[in-house]
């Protein structure tokens, strides 16, 4: 039974005596190594002339114990194989050892595995610090960074003991930590608009992609960002110009508007002034409600002003929980004076329990004057017997719904796809930039957020914007 296990055996097994002779072999050594017996140990396994150096057995035959190795060896048919050897000693009945059993298991396979993982491994390396975007390894769990390439490094400003010791949220501005929040707690892909800072504290702008895999057994999300921060500046430039052309458009209105609170306080004033010429009182009760009326409208015109200074200034892109209600309000004190000298009337529906958008209220009122100023073209462009603007806004299916409908010309089907592109434009030459949906669009996809058109020709068009709603407090 031992005999047949022995030649059994699936590895191969050698017993060899004091001077390194093979006095014994099994099936699986001799389909190895050949019918070796009576030759030396060394002689068989590495074609040498004398006993290896950190020989296994020689150790056994001293100590009496068992010994692992890693060895490389030679077969019979000239092949290198990688070996993990034990060697046992065998004792006589005087306990005495008389030979050392060898036995070996062949690893090539797992070597072999184990050299393609470590190519790949180098290959992976030198893709990942070579690629020149920032790339980012950041553990899923709680987004500390595990890994980041070298452009990463270069554009981040810090060294990588440093990095990895970070998570990813500390490299994000304040303000836009949220908006990150809710791009990971929904499981997108692509992140248009991120500012992140440097070492330095510096901010910039990029866009940022964003997978999931396993980094050594860990799951890991793999982000990798684009600095867009020369973008970003070209389309602020362009967007406060548009804003810019808006204010001009919106001139006589303005005039209008502010003409109203001057009248009450002109009127208000010479008559004070009448009867002071006049050396006549004034009772108490008229003065005071000449001053109070007074007053009132240098708050009215007050508000007008500053919420045109307001619009009209450079707007840094920012985020915070933004009542949609509020900025569609602050819209019509700009532009609602306008529509209603052009017989434009506005009709509002708007869900008081409308829930904030992550958001920024100026470039949301831009986003709306231009829808508004889209709408009162289309009015002009055909005759209507009553020129109305409807404006709505809802919570439905999880989303903030705003809708700009208008009962104008309607925009033929072959355009639609082609509105939101820069510079294009249905109005005649110098009555318009091309820029305003263009940068509406930009506007509204910088919050997460998507607009849509649904019109025909001579039924009127209706634009609808959805954002994403702000949840206080929801973490990834």
């Amino acid at each position: 039974e031992f005999q047949t296990l022995f030649e059994s055996v699936p590895c191969s097994i050698s017993v060899q005596d004091r001077n390194f002779n093979l006095v014994r072999t099994n099936r699986e050594f001799r389909k190895d190594f050949g019918g070796s017996e009576g030759a030396h140990c060394y002689e068989v396994y590495k074609h040498r002339e004398d006993k290896c150096p950190n020989c296994s057995v020689e150790k056994t035959f001293l100590t009496g114990e068992v010994y692992s190795n890693e060895e490389v060896v030679t077969t019979k048919d000239g092949k290198k194989a990688y070996m993990i050897i034990y060697t046992a000693p065998i004792f006589n009945e005087k306990n005495e050892i008389v030979s050392v059993m060898e036995l070996s298991t062949n690893i090539t396979n797992l070597k072999v595995l184990e050299e393609e993982l470590i190519q790949s491994e180098e290959a992976y390396r030198l893709i990942f610090n070579n690629d020149p975007s920032p790339i980012f390894v950041v553990r899923r769990a709680d987004f500390e960074i595990l890994d980041a390439n070298a452009r990463a490094l270069d554009l981040y400003g810090f060294e990588k003991p440093e990095m990895v010791q970070k998570t990813f949220f500390d490299l994000v501005s304040e303000d836009y930590r949220e908006a990150l929040r809710g791009f990971f707690r929904e499981r997108k892909s692509f992140l248009g608009k991120l500012k992140q800072l440097n070492q330095a504290g510096a901010s910039f702008y990029v866009n940022l992609r964003c997978s999931e895999g396993m980094y050594r057994e860990t799951p890991v999300f793999i982000i990798t960002t684009n600095d867009i921060t020369e973008r970003i500046q070209t389309e602020q430039q362009l967007m406060q110009a548009s804003k810019m052309a808006t204010l001009g458009e919106m001139s006589a209105g303005v005039a209008h508007e502010l003409n109203q609170p001057l009248t009450v306080i002109k009127t208000g004033s010479s008559f004070i002034l009448r009867k002071v010429r006049r050396q006549q009182a004034i009772p108490e009760e008229i003065l005071s409600t000449i001053a109070e009326e007074m007053d009132s409208q240098v708050d009215r015109a007050s508000r007008i002003i500053n919420h045109l200074r307001e619009f009209g200034r450079k707007a840094e892109i920012l985020t915070a929980p933004t009542q949609v209600n509020e900025a569609i309000l602050g819209t019509l004190t700009v532009i609602g004076k306008q529509l209603e000298l052009r017989q434009i009337e506005v009709l509002l529906d708007l869900d008081p329990e409308l829930p904030p958008v992550l958001a920024d209220k100026n470039r949301l009122e831009q986003v709306f004057i231009n829808l508004a100023m889209n709408a009162r073209d289309a009015l002009e462009e055909q005759a209507v017997e009553k020129k109305e603007i409807k404006i709505s806004t809802r919570f439905m299916e999880g989303r903030v719904k705003i809708a700009f409908a208008d009962n104008g010309c309607g925009i033929p089907a072959e355009l639609q796809n082609k509105i939101f592109e820069p510079f294009f434009s249905t109005k005649g030459v110098g009555q318009g930039t091309g820029l305003g949906l263009s940068i509406s669009y930009g506007i509204i996809r910088d919050y997460q957020g998507e607009i849509r058109v649904e019109s025909a020709p001579g039924k009127g068009t209706t634009f609808i914007v959805l954002f994403p709603p702000y949840r206080e407090g929801k973490q990834p």
